[in-house]
């Protein structure tokens, strides 16, 4: 079902009012490690019809659109594709985390209005439990190898 609901590129674009040129790119290198795509324009359309599957779902769960959570966190953001996304849900406040440096360094050139930081590979995180009205994490468990699987 989600595959023949996604949009082209120009459909993407349209919906979401966006230019596509003014994306920040984080390059061949951060967007083939978050989802194996070596090209700007695939590796947005990709992020873009994630980002609306993602607010149609947590709607569809939770009753609620995404700017009535106060806080929200993107657990694993990688380069920031999704929080590109945020601003036209009118978040409140939103947060990113990552363990790889490279990534949140892009993010916090990128996207300044996301708090974000590298986290350690294992739990817990720096919050205080009940921080976040909502946490979401696309794509971190295929990254995951077996061993850290299991543990």
């Amino acid at each position: 079902m989600f595959r023949k609901n996604l949009l082209s590129l120009s459909e993407l674009s349209s919906e979401l009012s966006i230019n596509i040129e003014q994306f920040p790119n984080p390059g061949p290198a951060l967007m083939q490690y978050t989802c194996d795509q070596l090209e700007l324009a695939p590796y947005l359309l990709a992020g873009g019809n994630v980002a609306i599957h993602l607010c149609a779902a947590i709607s569809k769960v939770t009753g609620r659109h995404l700017s009535t959570f106060h806080r929200i966190l993107d657990f694993g953001c990688g380069a920031g594709r999704l929080l590109e996304f945020l601003p036209l849900c009118e978040v409140p406040e939103v947060y990113a985390c990552d363990i790889l440096t490279n990534n949140i360094e892009f993010v916090k050139d990128s996207y300044p209005q996301a708090i974000s930081h590298t986290n350690a590979f294992a739990p817990p995180l720096q919050y205080e439990s009940n921080f976040f009205g909502l946490i979401y994490s696309f794509s971190v468990f295929s990254h995951l190898s077996l061993e850290s699987e299991i543990q």
